[in-house]
């Protein structure tokens, strides 16, 4: 199954506690996360997932191992 997720780049952000208004669950689940990078080349990196709520997913990306998928 397929999933199209929408990317929100982390940052040195206060803490959006008070503002969830769903509560988030703890799940390690591994996958691969691709996009097209700037010059149209397919990308590829390995993640895991760090939490899950109803409205979105937390995940930890590999940098390193990103690689070319083309």
């Amino acid at each position: 199954m397929e999933q199209r997720l929408r990317l929100v780049q982390g940052g040195q952000q206060p803490p959006r506690s008070d503002k969830r208004t769903s509560e988030r669950r703890s799940l390690a689940v591994p996958g691969q996360i691709v996009w097209k990078d700037a010059r149209g080349n397919t990308k590829l990196a390995a993640v895991i997932t760090r939490d899950v709520s109803e409205h979105g997913v937390s995940v930890v990306v590999y940098p390193e191992q990103g690689t070319s998928a083309t």
